[in-house]
């Protein structure tokens, strides 16, 4: 637990992308090439206990391959881990309107507990401690963060239609074991550093087998990339995986603020990219902002619109068929 704020920033002079094609390749082989080039074996304790946040951001079967970390992709991970490790676990939040038991199910997550002995937890009813940070407004994170020897974040490619990129960073968000952590949106830019800050992710490796573009990140567009990239710098990977895509890194704001609080780096000259060879990537699109969604996520600052819309099934979905048929109406 006391790992929590009490762990330093990334390696400042080793702000190194590694970014590996997968066609033609074995993925175990990929990935344990990829964790190889990040020293990870430097992270971890023998015995040592492992953490891993995956983007688990949907549960609905038919969206889980284009939206959530791929269950193949995670599995390669947990094999390279077990030759050192002595306890891993998953670890992600129930969501807004759903249980993240539900995704571990769907995805079949239990096998990595019968082949590799990993925990699946869900950290909204995990064990949480305070921080005095004024951003999170009284929310806890997760004591199991703090309590492990490296904290390694699995993250998928993605645009964002309310942060213009989802990826490493953004992925600690997840750790806000709330559902209700919609209501912290208002301080999103700037809350997502300080997240970074407070937990310290060891290690970030990004899953770009299948990603998203448009508007991520689980409505968008699948883009099959078959990459995978890596970094113990989650500024300079997210950065570098959106300049690979043709997305600008200076409008994710998120982004921005991290480099700014020297959470990282972000200036593509301060970053080395270590890149096998591999076709060029057509520019992603990038999500289209909505009044639709700015109007909603200008209303989740108010508890009563997220408890009685939002966290309500009835009201929700009649909202969602306003904003739907707004949207199209607009579009016509």
């Amino acid at each position: 637990m006391e790992k929590l704020m009490t762990s330093t920033s990334p390696n400042m002079q080793s702000s190194e992308v590694c970014v590996r094609p997968l066609i033609g390749k074995n993925l175990a082989n990929v990935v344990g090439d990829l964790m190889d080039k990040m020293r990870w074996q430097e992270l971890i304790p023998p015995g040592g206990f492992v953490t891993l946040k995956p983007n688990f951001c949907e549960y609905r079967s038919d969206q889980i391959e284009n939206a959530n970390t791929s269950f193949s992709f995670i599995e390669a991970v947990c094999e390279v881990l077990s030759s050192r490790a002595g306890r891993i676990a998953i670890v992600e939040s129930d969501g807004l309107r759903y249980q993240v038991e539900e995704v571990y199910g769907a995805m079949g997550m239990e096998r990595l507990t019968k082949r590799y002995g990993v925990q699946l937890v869900n950290l909204t009813k995990d064990k949480v401690i305070t921080f005095p940070e004024p951003l999170l407004e009284g929310f806890g994170l997760p004591a199991i963060l703090g309590e492990s020897d490296c904290f390694i974040s699995l993250p998928k490619l993605k645009t964002h239609a309310l942060t213009y990129f989802t990826g490493a960073l953004k992925n600690q968000w997840g750790c806000i074991p709330r559902p209700d952590r919609i209501l912290l949106h208002k301080h999103i830019h700037t809350l997502i550093s300080r997240i970074n800050q407070l937990l310290n992710p060891r290690l970030a490796i990004m899953d770009g087998l299948i990603a998203m573009e448009g508007r991520g990140p689980t409505n968008g567009i699948r883009r099959d990339l078959s990459l995978l990239l890596a970094s113990r710098d989650l500024v300079a990977l997210d950065a570098t995986a959106m300049r690979l895509v043709g997305l600008e890194p200076k409008w994710a704001r998120h982004v921005v603020e991290a480099a700014a609080m020297g959470v990282g780096k972000l200036r593509e000259e301060d970053i080395r990219v270590d890149r096998d060879a591999s076709p060029p990537i057509a520019p992603f699109i990038p999500a289209k902002k909505e009044w639709t969604l700015e109007l909603m996520n200008y209303l989740t600052r108010y508890r009563p619109f997220v408890y009685h819309v939002l966290l309500d099934d009835s009201l929700f979905n009649i909202a969602k068929y306003i904003a739907t048929w707004l949207r199209k109406w607009r579009l016509s």
